[in-house]
C-alpha cells in the first residue's frame, strides 16, 4: 500500500480546537494573530485546518497513483504526482479520451454509453464498414439505375421489343462491368380489355445491351416491355 507521510492534526473528537463559530468570528480570521498571544485552541484550530487538507490531498494522490507521498520538501516531485492522480480520475485535455484507452477500457466506455457494434466501425463499403449515403447511387433526373454499397447495379426501363426471331437491342443506361447480369421483362398493359397477354425473352450481348423479344409472330408489331437488369 503507497505511504502518505501527511496527517491531519487535532482531528480526535475531544481536541483542544476552538469551535467553528468562535473561530469565524475571532478578529484574528482575517489580520492574523498581530499582538498577544493566541490561545493553544486558536492554533490549533489553524493547524488542524491546513493539515486536514493537506492529509486529503496526499491521500487522494497516493491511492490515484499508488505512489508514496512523502513529506521530504520536494515540491516539483509532489505537483509531478498530483498531475498524475488527477490524470487518473479525469479526461485528459492534450489527449482528448487517450487516457480511456490507455486503461484498456474502451470496451466498458461503449457499453456504459449504451454503444452497440455500429460505434466501432468504420466508413466504407469493405468488410465489415458501414456505408454512408455516398455509397448509393443513382441517375438524378430519371431514377433509372441505382448502385448499390457492395457493387450491385439496378436498371430500369420501359422498351419497345422486337417480334419472334427478330430481337432488338437494347442499350442500358449505364454499362455492367461484364454480361454476367440477368434481364427480366414484363407486358406493360395490365388494363381493362386486354384480350391477349404478350411474352418476352431478354439476353444479355454485351456490357451495355441486351436483346429484347416479344411472342409476337407478325412484323411491324413491336410491343412495349418492362423491364428490371441486375447485375455489377
Amino acid at each position: 500500500m503507497a505511504k502518505n507521510d501527511f496527517k491531519a492534526f487535532a482531528t480526535d473528537r475531544n481536541a483542544n480546537v476552538m469551535s467553528q463559530e468562535e473561530w469565524e468570528a475571532l478578529p484574528a480570521l482575517l489580520s492574523g494573530f498581530t499582538a498577544g498571544k493566541a490561545s493553544s485552541a486558536q492554533v490549533n484550530k489553524v493547524i488542524r485546518q491546513a493539515s486536514f487538507i493537506a492529509a486529503a490531498l496526499a491521500q487522494f494522490v497516493s491511492d490515484k497513483t499508488q505512489r508514496d507521498v512523502l513529506d521530504n520538501g520536494d515540491l516539483p516531485g509532489f505537483v509531478e504526482l498530483l498531475g498524475s492522480g488527477f490524470a487518473v480520475e479525469y479526461l485528459s485535455r492534450k489527449n482528448p479520451f487517450g487516457d480511456i484507452k490507455s486503461d484498456g477500457t474502451v470496451k466498458t466506455a461503449l457499453e456504459n454509453l449504451g454503444l452497440g457494434e455500429a460505434a466501432k466501425r468504420d466508413v466504407g463499403t469493405g468488410e465489415n464498414q458501414i456505408p454512408d449515403m455516398s455509397a448509393w447511387k443513382r441517375n438524378p433526373s430519371s431514377n433509372r439505375w441505382r448502385k448499390l454499397p457492395d457493387g450491385t447495379i439496378i436498371q430500369m426501363g420501359i422498351s419497345a421489343s422486337g417480334p419472334l426471331g427478330s430481337p432488338v437491342n437494347i442499350t442500358l443506361p449505364i454499362s455492367f462491368s461484364n454480361t454476367n447480369y440477368c434481364v427480366v421483362a414484363s407486358y406493360d398493359n395490365a388494363r381493362s380489355g386486354v384480350s391477349t397477354m404478350v411474352s418476352f425473352a431478354a439476353l444479355p450481348v454485351s456490357p451495355s445491351q441486351f436483346s429484347l423479344m416479344s411472342s409476337v409472330t407478325e412484323q411491324g408489331i413491336n410491343p412495349f416491355a418492362y423491364w428490371i437488369a441486375f447485375g455489377d
